[in-house]
This record gives C-alpha cells, sequence and structure tokens, in this order.
C-alpha cells in the first residue's frame, strides 16, 4: 500500500489507442538518469527531450506477428499526486501516448511492450486498464494486468493484450487483482497464519476461517466504490492488531471455536485498507 506505482489508462478506438500514463518524477529521473531537481513543470520542459526519448526507448507494442507499432509521445506535464496517510503526496508526470498499429494489423490484439520504470527500480509497478473502448461503449472501466520485474529471471514480465473478449472482463481482472493482492500480502498472509496455527481446529474450522476472511471484505470494498473515504492511518494499524491478537491466540486460544467469526470482523478491517484504493 506504500510505494507509489505508474499507471497506464488506455481508450480504445477504432484504428488506434490513447494511452494515458503517470509516472512519479522521481522514478522517473531515477531510471533515465536525469536531474530533475524539485521535479517541478520547469525542471521537466528543461528535460523533455531526453524524458521522450526515454519513453520512446521503453514503450515499444507490436503486433501478434511481430511488427512494431508507431509510437507518438504527447506533452509532458506535472501534477501534485498520491495520498497523504499511504504514498506521501508526490509528483507524477504525465503524458499522452499515441499507438498506432502497423497497416493490416488487429488495434486489439498486441504485445504493450512497456518497461518504463521497471527496468531500473525493482520494486516497481505498472498498473494498464482500459477506460474507455469504442467498441464497446459506456463498459466500466477494467485492469489489464500488470507490469512488473521479475525477481526471478530479472526480466520484465511480457503484457499480451487481447481487447477482442468479453465486456465482462472489468470482473473478471478484479477478482484476479484481489487474489494476487492476499496472494501476495504478507500482512494478510500473517494474519491468517496465525489465525489458523491452533493445531486443535478441526479442518471444517480452518476452511471457515479462511472463507470468512476472504468474503468479509466485500462490505468495505463496496464502500470504497460509492466513495466512502476510510481513515487510513487507524486502519493500518488496526491491521497490526488484528495479527498481534491472532498470533496471542495460537499460543493460548482467547476465542477458541470462534476464528470464523473473529476472521470475518478482521477481514472487515482489513478490506478498508482495500476500499482506499478501490476509491482513490
Amino acid at each position: 500500500h506504500i510505494i507509489p506505482s505508474s499507471s497506464v489508462q488506455l481508450a480504445v478506438h477504432d484504428s488506434f489507442i490513447d494511452a494515458t500514463v503517470a509516472i512519479p518524477a522521481s522514478d522517473v529521473a531515477t531510471a533515465a538518469g536525469l536531474d530533475l531537481s524539485s521535479e517541478s513543470q520547469a525542471d521537466v520542459d528543461a528535460q523533455s527531450a531526453a524524458i521522450t526519448g526515454y519513453l520512446r526507448d521503453h514503450i515499444k507494442p507490436t503486433s501478434s506477428d511481430g511488427q512494431a507499432w508507431t509510437v507518438t509521445i504527447g506533452v509532458l506535464t506535472v501534477a501534485e499526486s498520491g495520498d497523504a496517510q499511504t504514498t506521501g503526496r508526490y509528483q507524477e508526470l504525465m503524458t499522452t501516448v499515441a499507438l498506432v498499429p502497423a497497416t493490416g494489423t488487429d488495434v486489439r490484439v498486441f504485445n504493450f511492450g512497456y518497461s518504463a520504470i521497471v527496468d531500473k527500480i525493482a520494486t516497481h509497478t505498472v498498473i494498464v486498464t482500459v477506460s474507455s473502448d469504442d467498441a464497446h461503449p459506456g463498459a466500466t472501466p477494467y485492469q489489464l494486468g500488470v507490469v512488473k520485474r521479475d525477481t526471478v529471471t530479472n526480466t520484465t514480465t511480457a503484457l499480451d493484450i487481447d481487447l477482442t473478449g468479453s465486456t465482462y472482463q472489468g470482473f473478471v481482472s478484479m477478482v484476479s487483482l484481489g487474489m494476487h493482492h492476499i496472494a501476495e500480502g504478507t500482512d494478510h498472509q500473517m494474519f491468517l497464519l496465525t489465525l489458523l496455527l491452533p493445531a486443535a481446529q478441526v479442518a471444517t474450522g480452518r476452511a471457515s476461517a479462511t472463507l470468512a476472511f476472504t468474503l468479509a471484505p466485500s462490505v468495505p470494498l463496496a464502500l470504497g466504490a460509492f466513495g466512502f473515504p476510510v481513515a487510513q492511518g487507524l486502519v493500518e494499524a488496526l491491521i497490526a492488531v488484528s495479527i498481534m491478537v491472532a498470533a496471542v491466540h495460537a499460543v493460548r486460544p482467547i476465542f477458541p471455536g470462534r476464528e470464523a467469526l473473529v476472521a470475518g470482523i478482521f477481514g472487515l478491517i482489513h478490506g478498508l485498507a482495500f476500499s482506499e484504493t478501490l476509491r482513490e
């Protein structure tokens, strides 16, 4: 929940795609080896040629048969972004990139070929979404995938995009994102591990606790979808408290037989952390 990430929002048209790219300015400076000083608009304007060149070298979409697309980098702007309680406030570099497929190739099926920032900063992630699609007017925006560094092979993961599928991809992508978040979220894993450690629990008890912890966050997630704000600092502290309480329970059970109920209650708290991200 802490490290700022990049985002790419695709507006898909009949013959081209407009990609709105947003990157933390400090990460641009680090990855491109530039001095942006105060990360102001003036600093970016002074380095616009170098930044544009860097982005062009790291945004190389290709059609399914390997033909290169035409990439045009738009005007570079800087604006304040982030959240004071989570990522902190930071300067964000934004631009719109026009992506035009090779003649005779499909604008809706391609390899994104995006490696900006992740090629130099191993912890960085790029969240790629479809913000609008002329073929499906009125469809809900949805996530396509995440570009990040594979820490095993030390290579940037490829993102193959196929926009010819169902308009329900938004729902599917959000389910997938939630599953990956639980799988990669150390705090949530610690909570479940400590809750399930007592050996006296039967298998059904462990299953019900896990199920309760999975379903409970849907309530605060719904609140986040409707824009309900969350006291993020308090929520993060309560998540830590939930782990401590579960750890004490693992050593000396304080709510034997009620693990599913407690998992559900604490799941609501963990879900509030998700909801703030969804609200943003």
